[in-house]
């Protein structure tokens, strides 16, 4: 997870999806919108930079996963201070070749 929230914050500082899309499943809806929410928070000049996670629990089933963490970012607006953001997020992913791809958030 800290893999991927780090090139999360990269993705969007530096409008650059590609930093990120390694850790998605291609073709998933996380993917879909995450690609899209990096070229909008680009355009708007916010920037993130990922402070720390907690992962809350893991559990697979097969191939599939899910993920619930604790997550910290400074997010800076547009013209306007650094503000510490907290969000508690579900991920719903696949195993592939020992690999996790995340595919979905709630």
């Amino acid at each position: 997870m800290v893999d991927y929230l780090t090139n999360q914050s990269s993705a969007v500082s530096l409008n650059e999806f590609a930093v990120m899309e390694g850790n998605l499943e291609k073709g998933s809806t996380l993917y879909a919108d995450q690609q899209k929410l990096v070229k909008k928070l680009y355009s708007e000049g916010t920037t993130e930079v990922f402070i720390d996670v907690e992962v809350k629990s893991f559990s697979q089933s097969g191939s599939n996963i899910t993920i619930k963490t604790y997550e910290e970012f400074e997010i800076t607006k547009s013209g306007g201070s650094p503000k510490l953001r907290t969000y508690n997020w579900t991920y719903t992913g696949v195993v592939k070749n020992g690999r996790i791809y995340l595919t979905s958030i709630q």
